[in-house]
């Protein structure tokens, strides 16, 4: 029997990510990723679900309940992808507000 838990994972290495790079894109933690597929959580909530299956390219209704098919490959990719390029330029922007400033050389302008 198919359970959320085993959905997410098969979701989860079809999407070629690790457990840390899902919960990074989904906004949740490697650690509930972990539970979800382990079936230590099997009740989750709706944002959740949502985030997860937002990042796997399918619907939280297929996750949660199995309900509808899962996506194709093309339609996984894809939603990685938009995902990845949501989180990176957030991460690059942070990258460059923590750069060191560099001392004035009084050759400026």
């Amino acid at each position: 029997m198919s359970t959320i838990g085993s959905r997410l994972t098969e979701r989860r290495i079809a999407a070629g990510l690790e457990r840390p790079e899902l919960g990074e894109l989904a906004g949740l933690s490697p650690a509930l990723v972990g539970m979800i597929e382990r079936g230590d959580r099997t009740n989750i909530a709706a944002t959740t679900a949502t985030s997860l299956a937002r990042v796997l390219g399918t619907t939280a209704e297929y996750l949660v309940d199995g309900v509808g098919a899962p996506p194709s490959d093309a339609e996984v990719y894809a939603a990685v992808a938009r995902a990845r390029s949501a989180v990176r330029p957030v991460a690059d922007e942070l990258d460059v507000a923590r750069a060191p400033t560099l001392p004035a050389t009084g050759t400026e302008g």
